[in-house]
């Protein structure tokens, strides 16, 4: 099993950007929803409302890219030139797009990531989900807003890689959990159209679908690289 795709998201709930290679770090692939959108209350915009989050539908309609993994991220909405995240007309334009007093700010005491650092899914999982879809093709892994893309063979196998630890190339990491979904898994983001009824076509797994690692040291990844469960 090789690794397929790398994503890497600076902007949490903005799409992202598709790397060839990419360094990981103690907490994270580098620079990897190291922002996020925060309202007057402190809640972090997102896909859904929780204690700790709040829906902000018009953050799918943003991109988000780093020039470089030690870069201060660059954003952009439709086909408006990229803008650096702290450049004042961002700030505008997001206040306008969400229509509530709202500000980009990186991480501090508060993790913008999510259950567990990285993400992975298998290409034989993308293709299930598909054929349950009906599309007749794999699901596009930034449904699921997953880091690292696998190639497998076998539907749902990274699921029995919890509680285990894998190489990739030179990187190693814990498996924490399988990834359970929301509905941000069927709307329109940047870069894809919406899927209706993929979060329904989880549903067979308890809405699962990709699991969750935690760095374990420095590494770099790159494409290509070999799994070792």
């Amino acid at each position: 099993m090789r690794l397929q795709q790398i994503h890497v998201f600076p902007v949490k709930s903005m799409a992202g950007q598709q790397v060839s290679a990419w360094p990981v770090t103690p907490q994270r692939l580098a620079g990897d929803r190291l922002w996020a959108l925060h309202d007057a209350a402190g809640k972090i915009g997102s896909g859904k409302d929780s204690r700790r989050f709040r829906r902000v539908d018009a953050l799918f309609s943003w991109r988000a890219k780093l020039p470089d993994p030690q870069a201060t991220a660059w954003v952009r909405r439709g086909a408006a030139d990229w803008r650096e995240i702290t450049d004042p007309e961002v700030a505008a334009a997001l206040r306008a797009d969400c229509g509530a007093d709202v500000r980009l700010l990186p991480e501090n005491d508060q993790s913008h990531l999510d259950a567990a650092p990285v993400s992975l899914v298998g290409m034989a999982t993308l293709a299930e989900l598909g054929r349950r879809l009906g599309t007749g093709e794999p699901v596009d892994p930034r449904h699921l807003r997953a880091n690292l893309v696998i190639e497998t063979d076998e539907p749902y196998v990274e699921d029995g890689w919890v509680d285990r630890r894998l190489t990739i190339g030179r990187a190693h990491f814990a498996v924490t959990q399988r990834v359970t979904r929301c509905r941000m898994v069927d709307v329109e983001q940047a870069d894809i159209p919406a899927l209706p009824g993929l979060l329904r076509a989880t549903g067979a797994r308890d809405a699962c679908a990709a699991i969750y690692l935690r760095p374990l040291a420095p590494a770099e990844l790159t494409v290509g690289d070999l799994l070792v469960t």
